[in-house]
């Protein structure tokens, strides 16, 4: 598959939606804790958490398609390292 969306590398502009969703996701179930917040939230925290959890290997597939195009260094494998604790 190739992971390009108008010329843009699609790895870069999904590591962006990780970005907010993950820790949006991680708040959200913090805050079902409290009652109100709870019935505030209802649906919202499982469709964000459905989201991260369809995202991440999305991205990482992306960066694994990317970095065989950019080609190895450290700096590449520690932010591969990163993206791979994400992973469940």
């Amino acid at each position: 598959m190739d992971y390009i969306f108008n010329g843009l590398p699609l790895h870069v502009l999904l590591v962006h939606f990780v970005v907010i969703v993950v820790p949006l996701a991680a708040l959200c179930t913090v805050l079902a804790a409290w009652p109100a917040a709870r019935r505030r939230l209802g649906i919202v925290t499982p469709i964000i958490a459905l989201a991260a959890l369809i995202a991440v290997p999305i991205t990482t597939d992306a960066g694994q398609w990317l970095e065989a195009r950019v080609g190895h260094s450290e700096l590449i494998a520690a932010h591969k390292a990163l993206g791979e604790t994400l992973l469940p």
